[in-house]
């Protein structure tokens, strides 16, 4: 009876401790959310400066010994694979999961029980999610078009382009209504210029390819052929 007794307190301790670690690494990013986050200031390894709010990158950019600390950033890495947003939001929504379980089986529930009506609480929202959502009426396409950009400029208000939003926004829902359903990020390629401003930024449909360095008389050569 002792040993059971004593088994059970360790496992007490452990939970506890995992939860703080998650509490720890959580605070570390929480301050991030929202389009009222505020940016980090990270320094790594390499002595390279990052500024950034995205919570894959401040993770990823941190050491951590910890294996629970280690699976939130797996799973910010995850969410940044599969969606390329909400990093943040999914790491603080664990870190919340894991404090609410750890007052749940102090007060004598069972973590299996715990995980499966956690289960069930995601399905629901999901059914939940699905009934307030709206699917545009309009057939128009400037409608539609200018809702799409509405979207993107949304969404775009707690990046560091944010004050930009409206050039790159538009630029966005442009590369979508072209791709339509065959949409691939793999086939999209962002070429960066030095010189320049973020408003000179411009969606070419086509293929670039960098110019290479000139040569003496080049300026005289032919710069069309036709049927060579």
């Amino acid at each position: 009876l002792t040993g059971k007794i004593n088994n059970k307190e360790r496992f007490k301790e452990i939970l506890s401790s995992n939860a703080n670690i998650c509490s720890h690494v959580s605070s570390v990013i929480e301050s991030t959310l929202g389009p009222s986050g505020m940016d980090k200031l990270i320094i790594n390894d390499q002595n390279k400066k990052i500024v950034t709010n995205d919570g894959a990158t401040i993770l990823n950019n941190l050491h951590f010994i910890n294996p629970i600390a280690k699976i939130l950033v797996e799973i910010t890495k995850s969410q940044d694979f599969e969606v390329g947003d909400g990093t943040t939001t999914v790491c603080l929504l664990s870190s919340e999961l894991i404090s609410i379980s750890k007052e749940l089986i102090d007060e004598g529930f069972f973590p299996k029980e715990i995980s499966r009506n956690f289960k069930k609480a995601a399905l629901i929202s999901v059914q939940i999610l699905e009934k307030l959502s709206k699917k545009p009426k309009s057939d128009n396409y400037q409608t539609f078009r200018r809702l799409l950009i509405s979207c993107c400029a949304t969404t775009l208000n707690s990046k560091l382009i944010s004050g930009k939003r409206h050039v790159f926004s538009e630029m966005i829902t442009e590369i979508a209504l072209t791709l339509g359903t065959k949409f691939d990020p793999n086939i999209i390629s962002v070429k960066s210029i030095l010189g320049g401003s973020l408003n000179d930024s411009f969606f070419f449909k086509g293929v670039g390819i960098k110019k290479p360095f000139s040569y003496a008389g080049f300026e005289k050569q032919k710069k069309k052929h036709y049927y060579p």
